[in-house]
């Protein structure tokens, strides 16, 4: 999407990014090339527009995403040069629940070697990628009242975007909203998920007086795959014991 900032009107600058959207079994490669290339060239011809415009117009997009194409050979080999965990690689081949809850006993991971691992997986073992998402915001705030996008950086809001709301009331839908993001990796009836909360992620669970974390189970659980997504996506997820540290996060 692109939001040109409210609190500058007549400037040119502007925000791009990618809505993260449920996937399932999707070859985990592919689909972050195909993002990353669609967000590298739609930049490449925004920053062009900037400084000529009849120029842009003539230009196809296949000449953005050929530069897109180049640029992905670096972002992959950049994700690749990441050092997945020993124990990561070893739970793709595990066997039983308790050969998984050691695995991942006092287990980090950062965002990197995380990717790292979920390309890997693809690669070497041909593990498919879904992703699922849970959101919800106070009942008292209406949605459509937001604005596009906002961020809050200790005092300062910075929105884009019209909103009825005041600073106060949108850093407390921040503070209170729930959120819930989990991976799934599938092989045949095999399969591993990985979820997080953004509470988590703001320091407010109690794991490790706040450590950022992901938790962990797999089919071996006993509990069928497609009971931890409805659960999930309703804001809810199955107990587990296991709590993999979320790192340079």
């Amino acid at each position: 999407m692109a939001v040109v900032r409210k609190d500058a009107p007549d400037s040119k600058s502007f925000i791009r990014g990618l809505v993260g959207e449920d996937v399932e079994y999707i070859n985990p490669v592919e689909h972050f090339r195909q993002g990353q290339i669609r967000l590298i060239s739609a930049a490449y011809r925004d920053l062009l527009n900037l400084h000529n415009v009849e120029m842009t117009a003539k230009l196809p997009e296949r000449f953005f995403i050929e530069k897109a194409e180049k640029d992905w050979e670096g972002i992959y080999n950049g994700v690749m040069a990441a050092k997945v965990p020993a124990n990561f690689m070893a739970l793709l081949l595990s066997e039983s629940k308790k050969e998984q809850e050691r695995l991942m006993r006092a287990q980090s991971i950062t965002p990197d070697e995380l990717g790292a691992f979920i390309f890997r997986a693809w690669n070497e073992h041909g593990y498919t990628m879904s992703t699922y998402h849970f959101k919800s915001i106070p009942s008292n705030v209406d949605e459509k009242d937001l604005p596009k996008a906002y961020m809050v950086e200790g005092d300062t809001v910075t929105k884009m975007g019209d909103t009825t709301l005041s600073d106060g009331k949108l850093r407390a839908v921040l503070r209170e909203r729930k959120v819930i993001v989990a991976r799934i990796l599938d092989k045949g009836k095999e399969w591993h998920c990985f979820f997080q909360t953004y509470r988590s992620l703001r320091g407010e669970e109690t794991w490790r007086e706040g450590q950022p974390h992901l938790h962990y189970l797999s089919d071996k659980w006993g509990v069928p795959r497609e009971q931890v997504v409805e659960r999930i996506k309703q804001g809810d997820y199955p107990a587990t014991s296991v709590h993999i540290a979320l790192t340079n996060y």
